[in-house]
């Protein structure tokens, strides 16, 4: 009974509702921004590729990535362009890496996951304007809409005055853990609503019918990554539609997580604007921290902090950064995040209980 009366506290807010309508024309704009010019021929174009209408030089020029791919010098490169130069046992640490993605590569040639025609990356850069471009917004977009929902519902006694009638017994403020997980529970509903129709408009314009089960790794998906242009290198054979599904699942748990922060500093502080504010700048700053290069074990700890998970968007479960370029990175990073938000929330939560509201 409680759990429907806070739900329904929280869906008949206009605020709520006037975000998703925020966010939605935002994510039009956002959307048209990144493919509008590509849209009147996409159609076409997806009809060619399943129809073989690749150009035979230019997709066994795209094959040919693989014959010189060296994860070596993809490393040199990278520590040369970010001056990192990493020593001792995390030196040999990242260089092992290395040489396990050597290995891959040539598991990825051996399997075909190599091969496969699709959409290619170097002329549409589709795996970036949607990765990065869109879906880093849209989680950010559905963290907003989380942490309101969490903030408004635990500060609600305290807008309305009724705290002293509320939280008069240990039995009353035990709501607030219940508003906790409502809050949760409704800004993932809502930003799922968000999620799913930006990506539904996505592939209603960008055909992917006949691509899912190609592999992430296939030369044709490669795109420029800065200065560098090589595939996709992932650490276990992932199609399209697995890469998809489980950066959704990453960025799903990593806005739990925020809203699980968001309500520890509610916890805390006990007002939703303060709460705010101290979580935009724990967001700033987890951003900026990583922005400090040790070159040490320590670079792996600072990028255990949801910005960063955040951030790095596009890159899960692959080669990438320099530091976490391991299997598992972004697990890790969850369940470190996780637990921490668990030790804590506890703490916050029996420190309220005992407060004097």
């Amino acid at each position: 009974m409680i759990w429907k009366q806070e739900f329904r506290k929280l869906t008949c807010h206009p605020m709520l509702w006037s975000m998703l309508c925020v966010f939605l024309v935002f994510n039009g704009f956002l959307l048209w921004g990144n493919i509008g010019d590509y849209v009147s021929e996409m159609q076409m174009v997806h009809n060619e590729i399943l129809n073989n209408g690749i150009n035979p030089e230019y997709y066994e020029g795209s094959l040919s990535r693989y014959d010189t791919l060296d994860m070596e010098d993809i490393k040199e490169m990278k520590q040369e362009m970010y001056r990192y130069y990493p020593t001792g046992s995390f030196k040999h640490f990242i260089d092992t890496r290395y040489e396990k993605l050597n290995e891959r590569v040539e598991e990825i040639v051996a399997n075909g996951e190599h091969e496969g025609r699709v959409y290619p990356g170097e002329v549409y850069r589709l795996h970036k304007k949607l990765y990065v471009n869109v879906l880093r917004w849209v989680f950010l977009e559905m963290g907003l809409l989380v942490v309101f929902a969490v903030l408004f519902i635990m500060d609600y006694e305290r807008i309305q005055g009724t705290v002293p009638i509320t939280y008069v017994s240990n039995i009353g403020r035990r709501i607030q853990c219940v508003k906790w997980c409502v809050g949760i529970l409704t800004g993932i509903l809502v930003g799922g609503l968000l999620l799913s129709l930006t990506l539904g408009v996505w592939f209603l314009l960008i055909p992917y019918e006949g691509f899912w089960d190609i592999s992430m790794s296939a030369a044709l998906l490669t795109e420029p990554r800065g200065i560098l242009e090589y595939p996709f290198i992932t650490f276990h054979k992932m199609t399209i539609v697995q890469y998809l599904v489980a950066t959704i699942l990453v960025g799903v748990l990593l806005v739990v997580i925020l809203g699980l922060i968001a309500g520890i500093i509610q916890l805390c502080i006990n007002n939703s604007y303060l709460s705010f504010v101290g979580i935009a700048l724990m967001l700033l700053s987890g951003l900026y921290v990583w922005g400090f290069s040790t070159a040490t074990w320590f670079d792996i700890v600072l990028s255990w902090n949801p910005t960063v998970l955040w951030y790095t968007m596009g890159n899960y479960f692959m080669e990438g950064n320099l530091a976490s370029n391991f299997d598992g990175a972004e697990i890790i990073s969850l369940s470190v995040q996780g637990v921490s938000c668990f030790v804590m929330g506890r703490f916050a939560y029996n420190k309220f209980l005992k407060r004097d509201c």
